[in-house]
């Protein structure tokens, strides 16, 4: 299927028509799934149409994201990073990491926070990076986790972006359960009642939780 890569340059792209329709599509918690394969070190949709070479990059700008500590899609208790895009066809998609993925991306919440921007003002590249277990149960045994880094946007694309996508509710329904322990976000609504009392209980977390991890 074409035009599943994300979408990162918005300059000549129209996401509203100029009757004021809004030409992205997405159906409310049921985004697109995108996989890290961290197995085999490349990108896929939906675990079927495989979009990136072994170690490729994959680089996309995210609408909106959350970090989050739950039980889910049977993992058992984690730490994961959501992140939600767009792909060249306008549709809404999401893209998870966990584990050492997730640490990885935090060694760039300092510098975002010193460079005055944010997750969703940036392009975020994720690289595969080939490791090789020590685990004595796994001992010899290669994955990968991603690296990341990043690019701000240009000021007019980022606004047109954040334009366009205000009014959706984006959020994922197999992996929003209500009782995840929210660390931090950006424009995730879910309708789940707990999550959502949390968040407006916590309006400036995101800000004081990168002020935390930048050490300031």
């Amino acid at each position: 299927m074409k035009n599943l890569m994300p979408l990162n340059t918005f300059k000549k792209v129209d996401l509203i028509s100029k009757d004021g329709e809004l030409l992205i599509k997405y159906l409310s918690g049921y985004p697109r799934s995108y996989r890290f394969d961290a197995s085999r070190g490349f990108f896929n949709e939906n675990g079927e149409n495989t979009l990136t070479k072994k170690g490729q990059p994959f680089t996309f700008a995210p609408i909106s994201y959350r970090k989050f500590r739950d039980d889910i899609m049977g993992f058992g208790m984690k730490t994961w990073i959501e992140f939600f895009f767009l792909n060249e066809s306008l549709q809404v998609c999401a893209l998870m990491f966990h584990g050492y993925s997730v640490d990885e991306f935090m060694k760039n919440a300092n510098r975002m926070f010193y460079d005055d921007v944010s997750p969703c003002d940036c392009l975020i590249t994720a690289t595969p990076n080939e490791k090789v277990s020590n685990n004595p149960e796994a001992k010899g045994q290669k994955y990968f986790i991603a690296q990341f880094s990043y690019k701000p946007l240009p000021k007019e694309e980022s606004t047109k972006l954040e334009l366009a996508t205000e009014s959706l509710q984006i959020w994922r329904q197999d992996t929003t359960t209500g009782d995840a322990e929210i660390q931090l976000f950006q424009n995730w609504k879910p309708p789940h009642i707990s999550d959502n009392k949390h968040l407006a209980e916590n309006p400036k977390e995101e800000t004081e939780l990168l002020q935390e991890a930048a050490g300031a």
